[in-house]
């Protein structure tokens, strides 16, 4: 009886978190967390963060194809937790060259900036060339 009940359950948990609206998210991480303000920006604080490592952008095939090259801008929050937040395309392109900038960008690590001996949040721009060869 035991092993039915839990069968059961399983598959009641299974079906009802399938159940309502669909929902946006990025499977390929855990959506960003807040970060607390307020933000600053590179002239604002005593020591600018530090890129540790800013990943490539995928190219999407259709925009291989189209011949679409150029440049993606975004703001990004380099948040005093580590985190990167508030990922925002300021110039973008088509064809899905402005996601696969978002996307890298969120994956930016850095050593977050310092105001006055605290750690601060500062808002920063990154800059993602795309060329077909």
């Amino acid at each position: 009886m035991t092993t039915a009940l839990a069968t059961l359950l399983l598959l009641f948990t299974l079906i009802s978190g399938q159940v309502g609206p669909a929902r946006k998210e990025n499977r390929d991480q855990s959506p960003p967390a807040e970060c607390p303000g307020p933000y600053y920006n590179s002239q604002q604080v005593t020591v600018k963060p530090r890129i540790t490592a800013k990943p490539n952008p995928g190219y999407p095939e259709e925009a291989r194809r189209s011949g679409v090259s150029g440049r993606v801008v975004v703001a990004v929050v380099l948040c005093k937790t580590g985190n990167v937040t508030d990922v925002e395309v300021l110039k973008g392109l088509p064809n899905g060259l402005s996601e696969e900038a978002v996307k890298a960008a969120r994956r930016i690590r850095f050593e977050p900036g310092r105001k006055d001996d605290e750690l601060v949040s500062v808002k920063v721009r990154a800059i993602y060339d795309f060329q077909t060869f």
